[in-house]
């Protein structure tokens, strides 16, 4: 009897109804972590295609941008990109008047993502330099 009575005062170590609320709070937590990880790395992924798109688009409005306004293609298209990562990108000149509006749009080959589009207008020079008073 004796040795019962000390048993019972000297109890050491976990329950096993202890060591399974505190695997099952664990596995709560590892999980709401794990789904938080995922989330940030699609997140991560779409920015980063985002900001690819966006600067192959932006990379041909500068090419256009700098040509003479009459060098500026009706249309054009290329693609670029690694053999990974394709996108092609088109512009379309539409002209009105003295004024070219040039569309461009971004679309990624391999991935269903929506395209990115800009469009930017120029127009034609003046015939006369306004600052030249003798030409």
């Amino acid at each position: 009897m004796k040795l019962m009575k000390l048993m019972k005062g000297k109890r050491e170590g976990f329950t096993i109804i202890e060591a399974v609320v505190a695997m099952v709070i664990l596995s709560i937590v590892l999980t709401t972590l794990a789904r938080l990880m995922y989330i940030t790395a699609q997140t991560s992924i779409r920015s980063k295609d985002f900001m690819k798109r966006d600067g192959y688009a932006l990379e041909m409005m500068n090419r256009l941008d700098a040509l003479p306004y009459a060098s500026i293609p009706a249309s054009y298209c290329e693609t670029v990109g690694t053999v990974r990562d394709q996108y092609q990108r088109c512009a379309t000149v539409t002209t009105v008047g003295q004024r070219r509006n040039v569309v461009i749009v971004t679309t990624p080959l391999q991935r269903n993502t929506a395209a990115v589009t800009y469009q930017f207008s120029r127009s034609a020079p003046p015939l006369a330099n306004p600052l030249c008073t003798t030409c």
